[in-house]
């Protein structure tokens, strides 16, 4: 895709509204307030999909986060999972090929903020030592690599 292109798309993008959509959250009874010698190991999954609405577009994005016990992974401490629903004012319609680059880059930069609150909240009012979510790092293709629009034919 053409950066100059999905940037005119970036530029006539606007954020109406966030919401969270669904929440669900489960703690193990078993899982120590203030565990002593047992290392939490996290998992985050996440998935996005968008549906096409009047003047712009609405996107659905669901985040998992499983806790789990480093020493024995198939004993799960506990889960969180919430979907945000936002929707976008868009000057031009968006496409799947504009949606995975969206999905991937922008979508992250605003949910993202909400999702590590939410964490850290929820995990705190579950007796947990509160999780902070890592920084959110999503790296561009290297800047030196041909877009076909640069590609030349020799």
């Amino acid at each position: 895709m053409d950066p100059d292109e999905y940037g005119k798309f970036i530029e006539g993008l606007e954020l109406i509204q966030v919401r969270l959509v669904r929440l669900n959250v489960e703690s193990a009874a078993s899982f120590p307030i203030k565990p002593s010698g047992t290392s939490v190991e996290l998992e985050v999954a996440e998935e996005a999909s968008y549906t096409p609405v009047d003047e712009g577009f609405e996107v659905f994005h669901r985040y998992l986060l499983l806790a789990k016990d480093a020493q024995q992974p198939s004993e799960l401490l506990g889960r969180i999972e919430a979907e945000f629903g936002l929707r976008f004012k868009s000057v031009q319609p968006i496409s799947q090929p504009y949606f995975e680059i969206f999905r991937h880059f922008n979508l992250p930069v605003n949910t993202w903020p909400y999702w590590r609150e939410l964490v850290q909240s929820m995990t705190a009012r579950m007796g947990w030592p509160p999780i902070t979510l890592p920084l959110l790092k999503r790296v561009p293709p290297p800047s030196g690599r041909p877009t076909q629009k640069t590609r030349k034919k020799k």
